[in-house]
């Protein structure tokens, strides 16, 4: 096994590195907050002006750990709270919620307008493992579903 490798700091660094720490503590009971709200900041632009973030390709799944298993999804613990597909029309959001009925799916919440933006229709429904999931119209995105 090789030795650890020393690493020096110049004073200038190190001041650095020390304000940076002191700040830190200081500011980091807001920060999440901070965090959070700029984030959905950024993330409401984004759906507003999609033409301006990037697009997603493809999600990852993987398997649960085995201890990890039975536990439903926690969308109020950090990660992901929900995931939206985005519908044509409202017609199409009613069928899905049609067949969401059907298949006895747990609707969280039925086909209605929100106020996120102007127009917004949507359905909220569960999957097995508890995550939130949703299908929308939104006629600012129209001919964007996906």
């Amino acid at each position: 096994m090789s030795p650890p490798l020393q690493v020096e700091f110049t004073k200038a660094a190190t001041r650095q590195i020390e304000e940076a720490s002191d700040w830190w503590r200081a500011h980091r009971p807001a920060a999440l907050g901070s965090f959070a709200s700029e984030l959905e900041r950024v993330l409401q632009l984004i759906s507003a002006r999609p033409e301006i973030g990037a697009r997603a390709f493809s999600i990852a799944l993987r398997s649960a750990r085995p201890d990890t298993a039975t536990k439903p999804h926690d969308r109020y613990a950090p990660g992901l709270h929900h995931f939206a597909f985005h519908a044509n029309s409202r017609s199409d959001v009613n069928a899905f919620a049609e067949f969401l009925q059907e298949i006895g799916a747990d609707i969280l919440d039925a086909p209605a307008e929100y106020d996120y933006t102007l127009g917004y229709y949507a359905v909220f429904f569960a999957d097995p493992d508890g995550l939130k999931l949703e299908v929308v119209f939104e006629p600012a995105l129209r001919g964007r579903a996906g």
